[in-house]
């Protein structure tokens, strides 16, 4: 997903839950004119901390606005939050994002190895080379 994409999904959830650029940046303490390069796409790689405070003033499922999911409501579960809130999680994301498609190969290898109860028959590496 574009940076432009993800400004759009900004836009849109804010403009649904009727605040403006300056209402939503006072929320998550940032100045409005980044919530403007938000919107428009300028900014790259928007930290996931960020994306989160964003959807959580706007009741939105985070996962939505970085087009990991189709669903915009906001899950109730925790489990979405405990995934990208997670230190050890987002330490290995970091990583991953650092990795070649053959070294995210070898560690989901491992990971598999290692704890086989925890990954079903049906996972699919569809995201091994994002």
């Amino acid at each position: 997903m574009t940076n432009k994409e993800i400004g759009n999904r900004i836009r849109f959830a804010r403009e649904n839950a009727n605040l403006n650029k300056k209402e939503l940046a006072q929320k998550i303490k940032v100045a409005d004119s980044t919530i403007k390069r938000y919107e428009d796409g300028e900014i790259n790689k928007i930290k996931m901390p960020i994306i989160e405070s964003i959807a959580n003033v706007l009741n939105v499922n985070p996962m939505w606005i970085i087009g990991k999911s189709n669903n915009i409501e906001k899950n109730n579960s925790s489990e979405i939050d405990n995934f990208v809130l997670d230190p050890d999680i987002r330490r290995i994301q970091r990583a991953r994002n650092n990795m070649n498609t053959k070294e995210k190969e070898k560690m989901m290898n491992i990971l598999r190895a290692s704890f086989e109860d925890y990954f079903s028959d049906d996972y699919e590496d569809d995201d091994l080379n994002e």
